[in-house]
């Protein structure tokens, strides 16, 4: 039943930590422990225009009592006992759930912070392709998504697609405030060759020192993923933690910086350009971050080096989940 629930739902959140590429860890050695929060960020205002789900509380409350799930011969089965078998089957399960709903809460503060507006009618376009995709993909069992909802998966179809609906608002807000973080900050665009050995990378710096086109080179030797993208990389932001950061700024632009290496891998950089920071009102920004989006996609790095930034920025705190369950490393605080 889970595993068809996951099958059809059509605006899961794409931020989801996953095991990140090879060079990706360059990125991730920016993410340092989060330091002491910036309190007293306003409360969110995720989209005035619309219905977004509940909305963070601006302050601290009382730990909830121990709710009851269901009754067993006048005995409870409660969230406490249900969350520490759950953890015990499903721990990947558990903790990739709680990462979307505290990115989406992140997100959520973030916009009410810059006054993000989402368009309704973009919000009901998405939508509409969204239930479409589900409903073409069930049509092809012969299924009815009405029927399939109430009887395979035991949900309210209503109640079904208004938290459909809520997810996309969260996802389209995540989207927007991580490249108005991102367009925000000292940052420089690049490309990078990555090889599994130095003797191939000194094939590959023999020939750009032979005049041929790094982005060309990338695309035929590098063993990244960027390489389908002539190894292009999302815009890499600076930072004192991380390795390929201080190779981007210490690189003149169109210069080969490196090559370093990371995790048994050799890495060459290219900056392009150093745009400068955008700021101002959601009012004046807007439109680039729109545009932005519309060319470039968000992808995993900006995930991780916003969500490292949101959780410096606003008090985060994981540990009840493991209280809840009776897990030990919660008291350790590991």
């Amino acid at each position: 039943m889970a595993s068809g629930a996951r099958a059809v739902s059509a605006t899961a959140n794409p931020y989801t930590p996953v095991k990140a590429p090879l060079i990706f860890a360059l990125f991730l050695s920016a993410c340092a422990a989060p330091q002491a929060p910036e309190l007293g960020a306003t409360p969110p205002r995720p989209a005035p225009e619309l219905e977004a789900g509940a909305t963070p509380l601006a302050g601290p409350v009382e730990e909830p009592v121990d709710a009851t799930l269901a009754w067993i011969a006048g005995d409870p089965i409660g969230t406490d006992e249900f969350l520490a078998h759950l953890l015990h089957r499903e721990s990947r399960l558990v903790f990739d759930t709680l990462d979307r709903l505290v990115t989406a809460r992140l997100a959520l503060l973030e916009a009410g912070r810059l006054g993000v507006r989402l368009d309704p009618a973009m919000v009901d376009t998405r939508l509409a392709e969204d239930k479409s995709k589900m409903q073409g993909l069930l049509a092809e069992n012969g299924l009815d998504v009405d029927r399939y909802l109430v009887e395979q998966l035991g949900l309210d179809p209503t109640r079904y697609f208004k938290v459909m609906r809520d997810e996309l608002v969260h996802q389209l807000l995540t989207e927007r405030v991580m490249r108005a973080w991102t367009l925000g900050q000292e940052r420089t665009e690049v490309r990078v060759i990555v090889t599994a050995t130095s003797e191939e990378m000194d094939a590959a710096r023999a020939r750009l020192a032979a005049g041929e086109d790094f982005a060309a080179l990338a695309e035929e030797l590098s063993v990244d993923p960027s390489a389908a993208v002539g190894g292009k990389l999302p815009p890499v932001i600076q930072s004192e933690l991380s390795p390929l950061s201080r190779l981007a700024f210490q690189t003149e632009l169109g210069a080969f910086g490196g090559p370093i290496e990371q995790d048994a891998h050799w890495v060459l950089i290219q900056p392009e350009s150093r745009p400068a920071p955008l700021a101002g009102t959601w009012d004046e920004i807007g439109p680039a971050v729109e545009a932005d989006l519309a060319e470039n996609p968000v992808a995993d790095p900006e995930y991780w080096q916003w969500r490292a930034a949101m959780t410096r920025r606003y008090q985060t705190d994981l540990s009840p989940l493991l209280k809840r369950a009776g897990e030990p490393r919660a008291a350790d605080g590991s």
